[in-house]
């Protein structure tokens, strides 16, 4: 099979739809959570940020999703949105289960030129989701929360690394389609890409907020362990 050729295009978007699995976030089982692991849930500081950014990324994805001629890439692209929305209402179904405080979150504002925002948004999320299951574990191994909590978000997981495999196949066949596919050219658009990607994650980590959550998991894995 040949990047960028029909084939391509058909198999990373049959894989991606056929893979979907469907779940509301209304239904999951939340568990009850002891004083302890409820206070430590409500302190940890990035629930807004992360709210906003899945309200954000479906909103960017499914207004994409609008602008695609191509019916395949169109329906699997739309699915991401969904997927994006639907973690959006997980994280909001978590917040309002746990008594989790947060002020009313503001409309989503959908920028026009939609494709710039959903290739950024593509890379970063590539880099984000490595460092973010990474944590994941820790908390995981530290057992900071019982099981059936990190069960729950088991699925998210394997939405956000098909997001990923998704959308490395369409940044490669959109390029070669367009008469980009020379090897070293789309290399070095795809590291130009990631450079982006990593400097705005600098710049969220560089955040107080943001490095205090860092910094605190392993810390709580260490106490946990001694």
């Amino acid at each position: 099979m040949k990047l960028g050729s029909v084939e391509h295009k058909e198999l990373f978007c049959r894989s991606f739809t056929e893979s979907y699995r469907e779940y509301e976030p209304e239904y999951v089982p939340w568990p009850d959570l002891d004083d302890a692991g409820l206070s430590f849930l409500r302190s940890i500081p990035f629930w807004e940020k992360a709210l906003d950014t899945e309200r954000q990324a479906g909103a960017i994805v499914s207004g994409y999703a609008q602008t695609v001629s191509d019916r395949i890439l169109q329906a699997a692209i739309a699915l991401q949105g969904q997927e994006e929305l639907r973690h959006a209402r997980l994280l909001k179904t978590l917040i309002d289960r746990y008594g989790i405080e947060m002020p009313e979150r503001p409309p989503v504002e959908v920028p026009q030129n939609l494709e710039p925002i959903f290739t950024r948004f593509g890379f970063e999320e590539c880099l984000d989701t490595f460092f973010a299951y990474g944590l994941f574990a820790i908390a995981r191994e530290a057992n900071v929360f019982p099981e059936s909590i990190f069960t729950i978000f088991d699925p998210i997981i394997d939405e956000e690394t098909r997001h990923i495999v998704f959308f490395v196949n369409w940044f490669t066949y959109t390029q070669i389609q367009r008469g980009q596919g020379f090897f070293p050219l789309r290399s070095t658009k795809t590291l130009w890409h990631y450079g982006k990607a990593l400097s705005n994650l600098i710049a969220v980590f560089g955040n107080d907020d943001a490095s205090r959550t860092v910094l605190l998991l392993p810390a709580l894995t260490s106490l946990l362990k001694t």
